[in-house]
């Protein structure tokens, strides 16, 4: 690996724990430096990718000989403005369907290989759903509809298909690992958001066959799968680590706000608010905590805790004998209908203590709006008033 490289992915492994997307974009990064080249040095002892290439050819002339398939299509040539970029001396770009067979039809769960392997692609296939189609087999599973369309999977195990009808995919060389990481790398990104069609999008047989793939030899392409996953499993090591630590970040915020909230000392609260906005980035960097405070500030505020409390304001004793005096005004006038007496508040109802000068009250006590137009399970069975001027007879409230 060259220096320039080692020093990049150094960069974006440090970045990546903080970064909201830093680890989906290391792995990003690592499989775009294999497809270029930049991943692993080049041998010049190596078979060229021209030689696999010519092995390939003649490999596929034995199976057609052979009968064993028919003889391919050819596939136009590739133009060099064809080309997304360059490639290292003793790569070559290719089509994807000079390297393999892409066909479609019905394949028996019996038929295969003599080792028993499934090389193929699937149109339609979801290993987690079933029936009696259950098979072992080796193979590169590629979505070919749907929401996970061109999410390629290398499967080895006991596949379990949900219908019959396939997309086989079978390579002229033993090494289809590589393969996997091209598509991951750049098909996807070439067939997400296309749609071919009225309903979902789907993989056309032609975006399969024309795909162009950066070829390296063979020894090359070994050596790049084993970098990968070694690389790959690092990134899962810092996954793991991203979960733990924001897992602690989201106890200590769940401890700070439980202390907030229960806190009956304003000089606690303060030290609370403190801490929280000293570790501000840290702790709502997490949207989850972000949430969380944004519920603790209306909980705070309707139970009186958000600001202080200034003895000179009216209290709200005095706001609902204001209420009163206005209802039996808009009953003489007609406005209103005389309301039912309400059922008196016992102690055990109330939710929680209010500060001095503030009252808990059923809702219809201070609401003005007909009852029959309004549902009384729309609204709490109690409110809280805090203290306040009445303008042009309504008092501000605060819900529960």
């Amino acid at each position: 690996m060259t220096t320039p490289t080692t020093a990049l992915l150094q960069k974006h492994f440090d970045l990546a724990l903080d970064a909201p997307d830093g680890i989906k974009k290391l792995r990003e990064l690592i499989l775009t430096l294999a497809m270029q080249g930049k991943l692993v040095s080049q041998d010049p002892a190596d078979q060229t990718a021209i030689e696999l290439l010519k092995e390939i050819e003649a490999e596929k002339k034995r199976l057609v000989k052979e009968g064993k398939i028919k003889a391919p299509k050819s596939l136009p040539e590739i133009k060099p403005e064809h080309l997304p970029y360059e490639v290292p001396k003793g790569w070559e770009w290719v089509k994807l369907g000079i390297i393999a067979t892409i066909q479609t039809g019905k394949k028996d769960v019996n038929e295969g290989h003599e080792d028993g392997s499934f090389p193929f692609f699937s149109c339609a296939m979801d290993p987690l759903r079933s029936n009696d189609y259950s098979f072992d087999c080796e193979a590169l599973l590629l979505p070919g509809n749907g929401a996970n369309v061109g999410q390629v999977t290398y499967y080895k195990g006991k596949f379990e298909a949900y219908q019959r009808t396939y997309v086989i995919f079978d390579f002229y060389f033993d090494y289809a690992i590589y393969i996997e990481k091209v598509l991951l790398a750049l098909f996807r990104k070439s067939v997400e958001g296309k749609q071919y069609g009225s309903a979902i999008n789907y993989i056309k047989m032609g975006n399969l066959t024309d795909f162009l793939v950066p070829l390296p030899p063979l020894l090359e392409q070994k050596r790049i799968v084993t970098k990968i996953d070694q690389l790959m499993a690092l990134c899962d090591a810092l996954e793991s680590q991203k979960i733990a630590r924001s897992q602690k970040i989201l106890d200590v915020h769940t401890a700070a706000m439980h202390q907030l909230l229960d806190s009956s000392s304003a000089s606690d609260r303060l030290d609370v608010q403190n801490f929280l906005f000293s570790r501000f980035g840290e702790l709502y960097g997490i949207k989850e905590n972000v949430t969380e405070l944004r519920k603790a500030i209306l909980q705070l505020a309707v139970m009186g805790k958000l600001v202080p409390q200034d003895p000179k304001d009216q209290p709200a004793s005095e706001l609902l004998k204001e209420i009163e005096a206005e209802k039996k005004r808009l009953v003489k006038e007609g406005k209103i209908k005389a309301p039912k007496p309400l059922p008196e508040i016992k102690p055990a109802e109330v939710p929680y203590e209010v500060p001095k000068g503030w009252e808990w009250v059923r809702f219809f006590r201070i609401n003005m709006v007909k009852s029959e137009l309004v549902a009384a399970t729309d609204f709490p069975n109690e409110m809280q008033v805090a203290p306040d001027s009445i303008e042009k007879g309504r008092g501000k409230i605060l819900f529960h």
